[in-house]
């Protein structure tokens, strides 16, 4: 299992500039989560939602996310993380209005990952 950047060599990019309640698959298989840059393009809040799981054991606002990102209004939020998180299944994204809603909000999101 990689844990950590130097055991995998380098992050791999991942952008979609329209992010929405169709969730996508960032990743399947083992993955590390390096870090975001978001830009909501909105005037009204958003919320990034990462699953550790399957695209198709994923419906946006009856599965519970791993891992949530709060976008303010017009916000471009950036982390990079210290310690990656690890997701055991794959990754699966998507954007809504509310922490666990399904309701859409379009954001443009990069995700590094490993």
């Amino acid at each position: 299992m990689a844990k950590f950047l130097q055991d995998v060599g380098a992050a791999i990019p991942y952008f979609n500039a329209a992010v929405t309640t169709t969730n996508e698959t960032v990743q399947i298989g083992e993955s590390l989560l390096f870090g975001y840059n978001i830009h909501n393009t909105t005037a009204a809040d958003g919320f990034i939602q990462l699953f550790d799981a399957l695209i198709a054991d994923v419906t946006v606002g009856t599965t519970v996310p791993t891992y949530v990102i709060p976008v303010g209004a017009n916000g471009v939020p950036s982390e990079d993380f210290v310690v990656p998180i690890l997701f055991k299944i794959g990754i699966v994204i998507a954007s809504t209005t509310a922490v666990t809603g399904a309701t859409g909000a379009i954001q443009d999101v990069s995700l590094r990952i490993a």
